[in-house]
């Protein structure tokens, strides 16, 4: 959930983690593409800016 909450602060986007879905450990996140292709790439390009600068979100 900390992750999720760093990428909201950070690249502006809001996730999910999986496990909200399942009571398995699971170490991915969900994401809905349910906006315009606009925001998606904004969404997108937060996500590649905050994941090059945290390195390997799995740390």
């Amino acid at each position: 959930m900390a992750y999720a909450e760093h990428l909201a602060e950070k690249a502006k986007v809001a996730i999910v983690p999986a496990a909200a879905f399942t009571k398995l450990p699971v170490r991915y996140f969900r994401i809905s593409y349910a906006a315009s292709m606009e925001k998606l790439k904004r969404a997108v390009d937060g996500l590649a800016k905050v994941f090059a600068e945290d390195g390997s979100f799995y740390d």
